[in-house]
């Protein structure tokens, strides 16, 4: 006999470990935070039951299974600190289930419930936070946030587990004190500030037999149920809507594996705008309870959050850019008026000096001149770059295909140079800055003139297209020499160059500026290239400019 018990005692500890590992592992689906504190903790009333009706011997079994189931806050946590975690979470586990089951024993399940949640949730809390202490901290973890939620974690389970585990066990084997039970848990039940439904499947694999046992008032407010009759209707019967969601086959699953399930932010057309926080776990054998809560308010703030956030990091990256350009203009500027001596007094020296200089001295100053007009250059093209931004102007009609071929005359010498023949194909009508669509496709065909081998005669091609969406597609087209597409990205950046300015001329700063052009219209750029095949750029545009640039009504452009 001695035996025989000594093996009942360790199957119901196994037993206890098994429930306290596998609830506890449901738990952490609910966690906030990097310390993965839960606001609603099952596990804890599992081993407070298990413990008040199974006897202390299932403390073990709850300190094994509490501890098997933690997890680090900290990933790469050394070996030590989680070890001693673990044992702590344990520990914390089975002392509040003894001292839980200790009260319970005293003052019976009335007055236990009450002390429960404030009392015997604070035990496992302080086992969990020096737990917290010995495995290390998260970075931005506030410990009394998470201590709180723990705190509500392990009242809100015991509070809603324990009652329904002592009911089902006295409504088995104690008739005697099964109707004062469950009539004390019906009581408590309603004072919960969640929502608890109660189901029973009554044809196994049939969610259409999914039938309401029970559902306290704070269930019957959330669910707007009011005070119609809810118990003993078919689930499908209480809310045809929420029937047709994924709730009931959560619940089927819940039923078939033992194993609780967490919904977020779960919404139903029975109660319209609402959110809820739903958590489906068994209770024994085909019934199964429902925990759900409100978290519209909480949602709705976070995104609120989350919107002024982004609009702050908004306004902050458009200041910094305001900035950044004002600055490029004033420093390019200021720097313009001492280069202007540097050239002046550079040609009077050589007007006045260099027929009494040496040849090499001759080439040291046409050097000097030579890199003043370059260092001219650059800073007229970050003028150009910075005038994008801060001297842009609004939005009218723009005819593409009449302004391309203005550019075309307009680079008639280069084209010529270059023995290149330039096509230009139908392009759309869009509202659009005039002069900065001038410079987009001036510094796109110039580029494509220029970029081609010794010899070659260079062909470009420039077509467009609405595409039906609101926008427009333009394409330029090119036999030039190309290059690979690593370089993609790099050929966009200020002052970047893949040719040595010695064969091609140029500042590296024209389609830095053409893709501030099209981002200023709200458009993409893009290249395709390989080397010795040619390129091809594509700009997307929006063909209205309403809403982002002053520009005239949308009617009236288009007409």
């Amino acid at each position: 006999m001695e035996g025989r018990a000594s093996l009942e005692r360790w199957l119901l500890a196994c037993a206890s470990a098994v429930g306290v590992f596998a609830l506890s592992r449901a738990g952490l689906l609910l966690g906030i935070g990097p310390a993965h504190a839960s606001p609603f903790w099952p596990a804890a009333g599992f081993a407070l039951a298990a413990t008040a009706l199974w006897g202390p011997g299932a403390a073990f079994g709850v300190f094994l299974g509490a501890a098997l189931a933690y997890e680090p806050a900290v990933d790469g946590a050394a070996f030590a600190p989680v070890l001693a975690a673990m044992a702590l979470v344990g520990l914390g586990a089975a002392a509040q289930a003894l001292a839980g089951a200790a009260l319970l024993r005293r003052a019976g399940p009335p007055a236990f419930v009450y002390a429960a949640s404030a009392l015997i949730g604070l035990v496992g809390t302080g086992f969990q936070l020096l737990a917290l202490g010995a495995a290390g901290a998260p970075p931005g973890l506030d410990p009394a946030q998470a201590g709180a939620t723990w705190w509500i974690g392990n009242a809100a389970g015991i509070l809603v587990v324990l009652p329904l585990l002592l009911a089902g066990d006295r409504a088995r084997g104690r008739g005697a004190r099964a109707e004062p039970t469950a009539a004390a848990n019906e009581d408590f039940l309603d004072r919960l500030p969640m929502g608890v439904l109660l189901l029973r499947l009554e044809e196994p694999g049939k969610a259409e037999s999914l039938r309401v046992v029970g559902m306290n008032k704070a269930g019957r407010a959330l669910a707007g149920a009011g005070d119609a009759r809810v118990t003993g209707l078919l689930l499908r019967e209480f809310s045809p809507v929420t029937f047709a969601t994924e709730l009931p086959a959560a619940c089927l699953s819940v039923l078939g594996t033992g194993e609780s399930r967490v919904i977020h932010e779960f919404t139903s057309r029975h109660v319209p705008g609402a959110y809820f926080n739903v958590n489906i776990f068994p209770v024994g054998g085909a019934e199964l309870g429902i925990a759900f809560e409100n978290v519209t308010e909480r949602r709705n703030a976070q995104r609120r959050a989350r919107a002024q956030e982004l609009e702050r990091r908004t306004a902050d990256l458009a200041r910094s850019n305001q900035e950044l350009s004002q600055f490029a203009y004033v420093a390019s500027h200021d720097l313009s008026a001492p280069l202007h001596k540097v050239k002046a007094f550079g040609t009077r020296l050589q007007e006045k000096v260099e027929g009494k200089l040496d040849e090499e001295g001759r080439d040291y100053l046409r050097r000097m001149l030579r890199a003043v007009d370059g260092m001219q250059g650059l800073i007229d093209a970050l003028l150009e770059l910075a005038r994008v931004s801060t001297r842009g102007a609004t939005a009218e009609v723009v005819e593409l295909g009449a302004l391309a071929r203005d550019v075309v005359e307009s680079l008639d010498a280069e084209i010529a140079r270059a023995r290149a023949r330039v096509e230009v194909g139908d392009l759309p009508r869009i509202s659009a800055d005039p002069l900065q669509m001038r410079q987009l496709l001036q510094n796109l065909l110039s580029n494509a003139v220029k970029f081609h081998a010794p010899g070659a005669e260079p062909r470009v091609r420039l077509r467009g297209k609405t595409t039906g969406d609101g926008l427009c597609e333009l394409v330029v087209t090119d036999n030039g020499i190309g290059f690979d597409m690593k370089y993609a990205d790099r050929i966009f950046q200020p002052f970047q160059r893949l040719q040595s300015s010695a064969d091609y001329q140029g500042t590296g700063m024209g389609l830095a500026i053409c893709r501030k052009i099209v981002s200023r219209h709200g458009g993409t750029i893009g290249v395709k290239s390989e080397p010795g095949r040619g390129s091809e750029f594509t700009v997307i545009l929006p063909v209205s400019q309403e809403g982002r640039m002053a520009c005239q009504p949308q009617e009236k452009a288009f007409s």
